[in-house]
This record gives structure tokens, sequence and C-alpha cells, in this order.
């Protein structure tokens, strides 16, 4: 199908699929970064289409410097993120837009989301 074609009337959409890893870092003896701590790496989700991007995060346990099988394995899995990335203002909450965006190639207005949200989407991957 391509983009915004119609078949009976239904306006259906092609989506790109994208994930993005945001790797952990570990700042917890450097002075000048030490109030950002330690962070395990983010993978996050992106339903890519006409008019934005629907986004889905999580973190993972894997922290620099955890090695298998040789430490114990860090169990903080949560939901950081379940929002979005749109052409136009959706809401009072969006954050003020970015001239390019590299999840839909332009001009977008950002909404983080809900890590309550991302929960529960995170919760369907073990259902």
């Amino acid at each position: 199908m391509r983009s915004g074609a119609h078949y009976d009337g239904i306006k259906h959409w092609t989506f790109r699929r994208m994930v993005d890893f945001q790797p952990g870092y570990d700042f917890r003896n450097d002075p000048e970064k030490a109030k950002y701590g330690w962070h395990a790496m983010e993978i996050r989700f992106f339903l890519v289409g006409p008019h934005g991007a629907t986004t889905f995060g999580f973190n993972t346990s894997w922290y620099p410097g955890w090695r298998p099988f040789r430490t114990p394995v860090p169990t903080d899995i949560g939901g950081t993120e379940f929002g979005w990335h749109w052409k136009t203002n959706l809401s009072e909450d969006d954050r003020h837009p970015s001239e390019h965006c590299k999840f839909i190639g332009g001009h977008c207005w950002y909404n983080q989301g809900s890590g309550i949200y991302a929960n529960r989407v995170l919760g369907r991957f073990s259902d």
C-alpha cells in the first residue's frame, strides 16, 4: 500500500517502524556529571505515520559495567514513556517545537507521555 491510498472508500496509511537504543551511562564518579547518576540502556519503539510518530520506551537492566554471569542482574525494568512526536500541537502539555525531529523528519511538537501508561504497555510483553 502507498501512503494515503484509498481502497473501497477507506483510507489506509503506510507506517514505518523504528527502534532507538539509548546507551546506559555511569557518571557516579564524574564530579561534573555525578548528579546524573547511573542509568541503564533505554529502548524506544516508534510507529511513524503521515501525521507524526507514537513512541513507547522502557529501561532495560543493562547497566554499564554489568557482565552476564559475573554480577547480579539489576531488576529495575520499567516503562519510561508512551507519547508522541507530532507535526501539530495536540495538547497544552506538548513541549516547544523542534525544528528538526529525527523521527518525523522536520518540525515537531513533542509529548514525552506517561510512564504509567508505558508500564501498562510493558506489562503486555509478559502477559
